[in-house]
């Protein structure tokens, strides 16, 4: 299959950080990955989620006006509009906006503020992410507010804010990262940040037992789309559905599990979180923005997807950090030990992320696909 596949060949390559190969031969090999990822989000059809919802709005659209004031955010709006002036094509859009995601977040991770073991940190992120070869509108925001994490990194507010807004033009949920700012120095004890997130846990079990996610529909003065939408998740909430994902998942059940891969993260974080520090520089900053990722997705995110999504612009920092465990390991057969269960962690993480819309995922359709209607 496809989606293993590349994950083999990470995995294999991702070996090259543990060896005293030149980084300039790394390097290509990094840049090739980004490349095909990019090939692949642009010659995908009717495969990922919100195929249809985004295609409709891409072929029904036509002038600035239909694109920029229609169900979508100004700045993907924008983009779609460019490249519906370049050509008619879809293919073509999908190819920009693969392009867009994904060489961000390639410049990203590899900036040598971030961690110098990029290539492992690609296969984190293919499997956390599918690569982004679906890129939605909040996988572009996702790549413009992790890109300005060099800017918190640098301490320097005003890129840092500009940023921001760039992204909230894409996908309006990244206005929650604005708090990443001042929660990166925080000087959050050990102690303090484990009771946190013990105490975030719990309350987040007793909102989702409580069914109150209910109470968010009654807010006086919601109105307009938070409002429908809401309507929506309750209804899927009457009905035994998980409001968190969408999907027919009992909430409960939604909630352990999702505490589940929280605590298989979380753990190693606080426990090694001494030795990371004194090795990395920036370390503390990430475990902030992490903490923090956490404790929104189990109080917020036990109500409704609309704002668990908040939490995915502070959990990508994972993807940095699960790296640095494994030179914690003071041979290199100890690191290749630990490479090797992290591998495992996230061929588990990825078939997780497939499961969830299998349908929408399996079989990878193409452009090559005779048998598909390209419209």
């Amino acid at each position: 299959m496809l989606y293993f596949t590349i994950f083999f060949l990470l995995f294999i390559a991702g070996f090259l950080d543990l060896s005293d190969i030149p980084s300039i031969f790394r390097n290509v090999v990094f840049w090739l990955f980004i490349f095909v990822l990019i090939v692949l989000g642009a010659i995908r059809w009717r495969t990922g989620t919100d195929w249809f919802s985004y295609l409709i709005f891409f072929t029904r659209s036509n002038t600035y006006t239909e694109f920029t004031s229609g169900a979508f955010e100004y700045g993907y709006g924008l983009i779609a509009y460019i490249s519906k002036s370049i050509s008619t094509d879809y293919s073509l859009f999908l190819a920009i906006f693969a392009f867009l995601t994904i060489s961000i977040k390639g410049y990203a991770l590899k900036q040598s503020r971030y961690g110098e073991y990029f290539l492992i940190s690609l296969l984190i992120f293919y499997c956390y992410y599918i690569g982004d070869i679906f890129p939605i509108r909040q996988s572009l925001a996702l790549s413009i507010t992790l890109f300005s994490g060099k800017y918190i990194l640098e301490k320097k507010l005003v890129p840092f804010l500009i940023c921001v807004f760039i992204a909230t033009l894409i996908h309006n949920s990244s206005i929650v990262f604005l708090i990443a700012y001042p929660i990166a120095f925080v000087n959050l004890k050990t102690s303090t940040a484990f009771f946190v997130l013990i105490s975030s846990a719990i309350i987040g079990y007793v909102l989702v037992s409580l069914n109150s996610f209910e109470w968010l529909t009654k807010i006086p003065g919601l109105t307009g789309d938070a409002q429908d939408k809401l309507e929506v998740y309750s209804q899927i909430a009457a009905q035994g559905g998980d409001t968190t994902g969408g999907s027919n998942v009992d909430p409960k059940v939604s909630f352990i599990t999702g505490l589940i891969r929280k605590i298989v993260v979380l753990v190693p974080l606080v426990y090694f979180r001494k030795q990371l520090a004194e090795k990395y520089e920036h370390f503390n900053v990430f475990f902030n923005l992490i903490v923090f990722g956490a404790v929104f997705y189990f109080i917020l995110g036990s109500l409704v997807q609309v704002l668990k999504r908040g939490a995915s612009y502070f959990d990508f920092f994972e993807v940095l950090v699960i790296p640095m465990f494994i030179f914690l390991g003071e041979t290199k057969w100890q690191r290749i030990i630990i490479y090797i269960i992290v591998a495992f962690y996230g061929l588990a993480k990825l078939y997780m992320v497939l499961n969830y819309y299998w349908d929408l995922f399996i079989p990878f359709y193409t452009i090559f696909h005779d048998s598909i209607p390209r419209y």
